[in-house]
């Protein structure tokens, strides 16, 4: 087993609050607000476009089955892939290994990575608005680790 059954956790509570915080909330409401399926008029004229998100169509069990095996799909490619990354010891400049806390950083950042890629790729956002938000955001990134 990876933990060598130990109580420590991977990541910092101040960075999953960050993560939880600005990560994961501020990138869904930005998009949320913004994006358009069709413009205003469109919609106005013909409301049958809503007619299957009103009747629960879009958001059935076998979407948020999907949803659930894409996320763990990626969590399971995080982990793994960050353990096969750290398997040979990488070294740093003062000749010292990464540790807990290197793994953990290097996780969260492909995890914050994948997310704003998947929000990238999901959303039909108007693309200089969605490129430079999500840029921002994961430009963020190194003043947490």
């Amino acid at each position: 087993f990876f933990s060598g059954f130990s109580g420590q956790i991977l990541y910092d509570p101040f960075l999953m609050m960050i993560f939880n915080i600005i990560f994961t909330s501020w990138p869904i409401l930005v998009v949320g607000i913004f994006e358009q399926d069709v413009p205003d008029k469109a919609a106005m004229e013909h409301p049958q476009l809503y007619r299957r998100l009103a009747q629960g169509e879009e958001f059935s069990n076998s979407t948020f089955l999907n949803w659930i095996l894409s996320s763990v799909w990626h969590s399971l490619l995080i982990f793994f892939g960050v353990v096969f990354l750290y398997k040979s010891d990488l070294l740093v400049e003062n000749g010292q290994t990464f540790g807990l806390w290197g793994f953990a950083t290097m996780s969260l950042m492909l995890c914050i990575v994948i997310v704003n890629l998947k929000i990238g790729i999901e959303t039909r956002w108007e693309e200089r608005q969605r490129s430079l938000f999500l840029l921002l955001n994961t430009m963020a990134i190194p003043g947490i680790g």
